[in-house]
């Protein structure tokens, strides 16, 4: 069983929030369950926000607007978050991104593939906002896939395959 899941970008954003994604039910296995409490942290640069909105003061006239902030980065279930085995032989791995004075963190995938039976999820630390489960159900034959705006500087992902054996492409 193979799964890709890889960030090709982090934006920091400063509009509301956008909804209509597919998704199923459920919460986080994270909720319910006692585990890893000190996730692996990926901070990203702080962001003068100041100095955005002078350059877009000063733009022509038929730039569009800017929508939020892009990081390119190369994170991936292999080369950051932690993993942990659960009691069900399922895999949970989780990774926190922190981004310094956001308003909101978006995700663009740029390898997207989960196989029957995994869910991924997105929420911030109180978690008071969730994202997902996304699903197979959201895989697409280009692979890329993108998901909403979590609120504020703190978004925290969770990754669960239903089979320990699961590799990351």
């Amino acid at each position: 069983m193979k799964v890709k899941l890889s960030m090709l970008s982090i934006g920091i954003f400063t509009i509301g929030l956008l909804n209509g994604q597919i998704r199923e039910e459920g919460v986080p296995k994270s909720f319910t369950r006692s585990l890893v409490k000190d996730l692996p942290v990926l901070t990203m640069q702080s962001v003068d926000v100041e100095a955005l909105i002078n350059e877009d003061k000063n733009a022509p006239p038929d730039t569009p607007y800017r929508f939020g902030y892009g990081f390119d980065v190369s994170y991936n279930l292999e080369n950051s978050g932690v993993w942990e085995t659960l009691p069900d032989e399922g895999r949970l791995w989780r990774l926190k991104i922190v981004a310094p004075g956001a308003f909101s963190i978006n995700l663009i995938y740029d390898q997207f593939w989960l196989p029957p039976g995994a869910k991924l999820f997105l929420y911030n630390p109180s978690e008071s906002m969730i994202l997902g489960a996304f699903t197979e159900k959201n895989n697409k034959e280009y692979g890329k896939f993108s998901t909403s705006l979590v609120e504020g500087p703190v978004t925290i992902l969770e990754y669960y395959g239903s089979s320990p054996k699961c590799s990351v492409k």
